[in-house]
Order: C-alpha cells, then sequence, then structure tokens
C-alpha cells in the first residue's frame, strides 16, 4: 500500500517539474519574440525617417521650379545644400553620388544641375 502512494507522489512531482520547464521554455520563447518585434519596429521607424527625409528634398526642399512648377527629381545642388544645413544633425546625412559604407541607407534617382545629369541621392542614417 504505501509503495502506491509513493508512485502517486512521484509521477505528481514528475508532471510538476516537467510543466515548470515547460512554463519556463515558453517564458523565454515569448521574450525572444518581444525583443524581435521591438528591433523590427525600431528598425522600421529609422527606414521611415529616411523615406520622409529622401522624399521631402525630391519633391519640394531641392527641387528646381520653374515658372511656379515644382520639378520633382531634378535638384538644384544649392538648394540641396541649404536643405542639408537646415536638417543639420537632426536628421540623416544627405549625400549624391555615392553611398558611406556600413550604414542604414536609401536612394533616389535624381536630375541633378541644369545639364540634368542623373545621379543617385542617398539618405542615411
Amino acid at each position: 500500500m504505501m509503495e502506491g502512494r509513493w508512485n502517486k507522489g512521484f509521477i505528481a512531482l514528475d508532471a510538476l517539474v516537467s510543466w515548470a520547464a515547460i512554463a519556463l521554455l515558453l517564458n523565454i520563447a515569448f521574450q525572444i519574440f518581444a525583443l524581435y518585434n521591438y528591433a523590427k519596429e525600431s528598425y522600421q521607424s529609422e527606414v521611415d525617417k529616411l523615406v520622409m527625409v529622401a522624399n521631402y528634398i525630391v519633391k519640394s526642399g531641392a527641387v528646381v521650379e520653374r515658372e511656379g512648377v515644382r520639378q520633382s527629381n531634378w535638384i538644384e545642388e544649392a538648394k540641396l545644400e541649404k536643405v542639408k544645413e537646415e536638417i543639420g544633425a537632426k536628421y540623416p546625412e544627405v549625400k549624391i553620388a555615392y553611398r558611406p559604407q556600413g550604414t542604414l541607407c536609401i536612394y533616389r534617382l535624381v536630375a541633378v544641375g541644369e545639364e540634368k545629369e542623373i545621379k543617385q541621392l542617398f539618405v542615411c542614417e
């Protein structure tokens, strides 16, 4: 009779330890998932900021104006320098024709100057 009670207690203890291990593994999995989502959202907000700055530059910030009409994606370098000064250190780097290595960048194809030379406008963090 004592043996039966001992076995039941052992089985209950074994089940309790198994459930505790499963709960611990699930907790770790949820923590990893939450960390992944946070990193993904942070990355997406950086990309969104770069897109916002690039769109501003190519659509209104540094574009050529002819007879009161803005020429999207046609950039005046003098206006681009003014935009760079305006955005300063608060926003990303803006470069034409080359991409800084090791940084998150997006680019837009633009025409530069009166000769409308096609170049890449990089906006990098």
